[in-house]
């Protein structure tokens, strides 16, 4: 059986981090709430800098996060 591929429009880059934040903040959420801790990896490069300076304001459990980087 195939699985349904969603496609998710964005107006802006800022809107596109905002999504990226959003879905990524839940999911460390989830985790956090499933486990009490969370294991993330990040790719490293200028690429996700937006993204990652803005997840570092999110009001999560930092200290049950952790993240490994990533290199590709």
């Amino acid at each position: 059986m195939a699985e349904e591929i969603e496609w998710w429009e964005f107006d802006s880059a800022e809107e596109f981090i905002d999504g990226v934040v959003g879905d990524v903040t839940f999911i460390i959420e989830s985790a956090l709430d499933a486990r009490g801790q969370a294991l993330v990896a990040f790719p490293g490069g200028n690429t996700p800098k937006p993204i990652l300076e803005k997840l570092a304001q999110a009001p999560l459990r930092w200290k049950g996060v952790t993240i490994i980087p990533t290199d590709e």
